[in-house]
């Protein structure tokens, strides 16, 4: 008997230990989320995946296994998605001969899975691949991406990856066309000094800040539309071979940052954009070709004056020349570029007068000659450029009186006369109406003989008045918000509001756990609002003014409650088991001293046929869940009525 009632306490214990640790943990409900987010970016093609090659390798048929993902069930039991059992984290994701079409992103929330241990999309057709402004660091391991053989796009920028990278890595992308390893801590070179075919098809290259100090790997891609090379080591003429290869593709140039000594000409056929500033450039300008529409050249060492052929530009929308030591005067044409919309030849050595004459047609909206030896009077032609919102002529030799022609300009909001040798008196305005949008003007170390009218501050009413509705900032932050600000983990407060932001609240934003101010009103986010904790706790005016938001606690209902349904659900999975597995726990952790005290109880429990004790606990444990479950019911209930009022 004895023997029996040892048998029967051990056999309990055991099956106790036993159940408390085989209890498998339901999917995270983020992770879920994230999951079905990634599917919905994707296209299923039969197509896609080769029958033979995956039947070979893998032993398996091409089928569509994102096919099982939907909302009613745990994503640990979808096809291709492994959980760990007992955190319930995503940890593999085997989404190989799955016949998906698409691209992957640096927004993707596939990014989300931050337990992911494995993944595999092998023998699919994704075309694109951007893993750009990530916090990646270690080697550059093109082998990990060997399989994609359509791959046209590969962006890696804004990493922190630190290793040397030989140009033969890429050699398997016969298809690549765009290519951007720019900001990591990497050298870029051709240690074989081997010309390779896949530059060949190569249209946008950006290796900024990428330690490359020579041109020679690029002697076969001859059909570059966009180089990015800022920031680097290139030292010497740019090669003639180069010069040849890129004649009629090349429309983007950015050698900035660079210590190139001389560059004699830029022959590039179709050149839009040209960069070379902060070199070692001495001479003359260069002369960019007709169609050439930015041509930024500042800070160099640049002598000579500049050359009239620069009117030949009439596409020109900005030239800036500035911080250079160029003398001469400014070429009298460039007032007849129409599409010039900034001139900025600050900082130089030029004398003479300005352009006597501004056409009618003058789209000029910034005007810098700061800082150089001009002389003469202010045209009244720049009163024809009605677009000018900055004009610096400070630090020169100009004369004459204040121009009160220019209080016509309906959109400058910047005046600088400083340091020069205006003279006389200004005369009160005889119009109703000057300056109407001047917020700063400067017209010290002059040899004005009066003081300034107060009739003229009477007039200037943009610096007396602030009007809210133009706060806008007219540079303001565009593109999507970045996911990386979610790994900001101790920011208290993020304001992002009255810029041009779009699309979707990160979803790393829910791990910013002590955020305690947040405002993204005013810009043009779309989507869902986070739900959580911390989210929980912000008002409808951290996300007033983006129409396309919805969720709690905005007016406007997302349209899914289906969905909402299944995040509730999975709250309560997951709730119910913490709760659970906290109380085994709870139970378990007794047993290293009451384990005798235990086991007597339940042995007189069932002897004596009166477990009322038991019966107890175990209405207590089902009082708890269910409470549990009424409380998330009503929480759901008052959401829906918030987002779907009447």
């Amino acid at each position: 008997m004895a023997y029996n009632q040892f048998s029967f306490l051990f056999f309990l214990c055991f099956f106790l230990l036993s159940f408390s640790s085989s209890i498998p943990h339901p999917c995270r409900k983020d992770e879920s989320i994230s999951l079905l987010k990634f599917k919905k970016k994707l296209t299923v093609d039969s197509s896609a995946s080769s029958d033979a090659y995956c039947e070979i390798v893998y032993g398996q048929m091409p089928h569509q296994k994102t096919s099982s993902w939907n909302m009613s069930n745990n994503c640990c039991s979808w096809d291709g998605v492994t959980c760990d059992e007992m955190t319930g984290h995503v940890i593999e994701l085997d989404l190989r001969c799955s016949q998906i079409v698409g691209k992957i992103d640096s927004n993707s929330s596939l990014f989300q899975l931050s337990h992911l241990q494995r993944l595999d999309l092998s023998y699919n057709d994704f075309s694109e691949l951007d893993l750009s402004f990530n916090n990646f660091s270690g080697h550059v391991d093109v082998s990990l991406f060997s399989n994609l053989k359509q791959l046209s796009e590969l962006d890696l920028s804004f990493n922190n990856f630190s290793c040397h990278v030989d140009v033969s890595l890429f050699s398997e992308f016969k298809y690549l066309s765009f290519l951007d390893l720019s900001y990591n801590s990497t050298s870029f070179t051709n240690e074989n000094k081997v010309i390779f075919t896949w530059l060949e098809s190569l249209d946008t290259l950006l290796l900024a800040a990428c330690e490359v100090k020579e041109l020679e790997f690029l002697r076969s891609a001859k059909q570059l539309g966009e180089l990015d090379l800022s920031n680097n080591k290139l030292q010497g003429r740019i090669p003639d071979w180069a010069w040849s290869n890129w004649m009629f593709s090349m429309q983007s140039l950015n050698l900035s940052h660079n210590m190139l000594p001389s560059v004699d000409s830029i022959p590039l056929q179709h050149l839009d954009t040209i960069d070379l500033r902060y070199n070692l450039l001495q001479g003359s300008l260069p002369i960019s070709p007709n169609l050439t529409r930015y041509f930024f050249i500042s800070e160099n060492n640049l002598s000579e004056e500049i050359p009239s052929s620069i009117c030949n530009l009439t596409s020109l929308v900005i030239l800036d020349l500035g911080r250079n030591n160029s003398r001469g005067e400014i070429p009298q044409c460039l007032g007849n570029i129409t599409a010039l919309t900034v001139l900025d030849i600050r900082h130089n050595n030029i004398s003479g007068n300005l352009p006597r004459a501004f056409s009618n047609g003058c789209s000029l909206t910034r005007l810098n000659l700061h800082g150089n030896k001009l002389e003469g009077k202010i045209p009244r032609s720049l009163a024809n450029c009605k677009e000018l919102q900055v004009l610096d002529l400070g630090d020169n030799h100009l004369i004459g009186t204040f121009p009160m022609c220019l209080g016509t300009l309906p959109k400058l909001q910047v005046l600088s006369l400083r340091s020069n040798e205006l003279h006389g008196s200004i005369r009160t305005p005889t119009v109703e109406t000057i300056f109407p949008n001047l917020r700063m003007l400067d017209l010290t170390s002059n040899v004005f003989t009066e003081n300034l009218p107060k009739s003229l501050f009477q007039h200037l009413k943009a610096m007396r008045t602030i009007d809210p509705s133009k706060l806008e900032p007219s540079d303001g932050l565009e593109g999507h918000i970045p996911p990386s600000l979610g790994n900001l983990s101790v920011v208290e407060s993020l304001d992002l509001s009255g810029n041009h932001l779009v699309g979707e609240i990160p979803a790393q934003f829910s791990s910013l756990t002590y955020l305690k101010v947040l405002n993204l009103s005013h810009n043009y986010l779309q989507g869902c609002i986070l739900q959580g904790p911390q989210f929980a706790t912000f008002e409808n005016n951290s996300y007033e003014g983006n129409d396309g938001l919805c969720g709690f606690p905005v007016s406007q209902g997302c349209g899914n409650d289906h969905v909402s349904n299944t995040v509730s659900g999975l709250d309560d999975q997951e709730s119910d088991f913490e709760f659970l597995n906290d109380f085994w726990k709870a139970a378990l952790m007794g047993y290293g001293s009451g384990l005798c005290i235990g086991l007597s109880i339940i042995y007189i429990m069932i002897s004596t046929r009166n477990p009322i004790w038991l019966a107890r606990i175990i209405l207590k444990l089902e009082h708890k869940i269910i409470m549990r479950r009424k409380k998330k019911q009503r929480r759901l209930r008052n959401n829906r009525r918030r987002n779907n009022p009447l």
